[in-house]
């Protein structure tokens, strides 16, 4: 009996990040699309984020690294093959580095960020891929051309805070800032996408306004939970 075969794909680091171009992402997907079905998959799974322009009606333009996964999304919805696209939200990965807390002379911490205080974050433990993608590895049928919106949950930049507060018993305060500063780890690219996409959270909280319904479906398909906030932030003590 011949096996079936299902590949994952994604896109990002070389593509936009590095390259500074939508464009090369396109092309690195659809190559990636293509070659599934001439090796004869039976599924693809494509890691997808919502089309920027079209769900803000052109207010947010910039969000480059959106629109080109949701531009293969497309082609490969074209193509005769099974998909399913998993939509990862932000990744809690970020803040173990380049978004970390900075300790201020007082000795409490700062989480610096443009968002609003009661901005709406959907965090996702990048470990967690599998839970999410396992429902159309089980029943690729049943989940064929649907997306999963992926994350534990939104939080807001407050929650965030308080429960780094709380885990680590040190004082972790919320600044919004919006001068630039915060992304001065970043490289060039990578700080011009962010600075013109912030729009995306603080307005359409990443996933648009059906995100929080969006979730919870995507949530009761899955077998296992996802990792919370909370038990990121105390797997990955000590922080400071």
């Amino acid at each position: 009996m011949a096996k079936l075969l299902t590949v994952f794909g994604a896109t990002g680091q070389q593509g936009v990040w590095e390259q500074a171009s939508a464009v090369v992402e396109v092309s690195q997907g659809k190559a990636v699309a293509d070659a599934a079905v001439a090796a004869g998959a039976a599924q693809i799974i494509w890691s997808s984020l919502p089309n920027v322009t079209k769900m803000t009606s052109g207010e947010i333009t910039n969000a480059k690294h959106y629109d080109s996964k949701a531009e293969v999304e497309e082609y490969i919805r074209t193509l005769d093959i099974k998909s399913m696209f998993f939509m990862p939200g932000w990744f809690m990965q970020n803040h173990l580095s380049i978004m970390k807390p900075q300790i201020m002379a007082d000795g409490t911490y700062v989480f610096s960020q443009p968002w609003d205080t009661s901005s709406l974050i959907p965090l996702i433990d990048i470990r967690d891929t599998g839970k999410f993608i396992a429902p159309a590895l089980l029943d690729p049928d049943l989940y064929h051309g649907k997306n999963f919106t992926c994350a534990t949950d939104f939080y807001t930049p407050m929650e965030m805070v308080d429960a780094w507060t709380k885990a680590t018993g040190k004082t972790v305060r919320f600044q919004q800032v919006g001068t630039g500063s915060e992304y001065s780890t970043l490289s060039e690219a990578q700080s011009m996408e962010l600075r013109k996409a912030r729009g995306l959270i603080t307005k359409y909280a990443y996933f648009g306004p059906t995100g929080i319904a969006d979730l919870t479906w995507t949530l009761k398909q899955l077998t296992e939970t996802p990792r919370s906030w909370e038990e990121f932030i105390l797997e990955n003590l000590p922080w400071f």
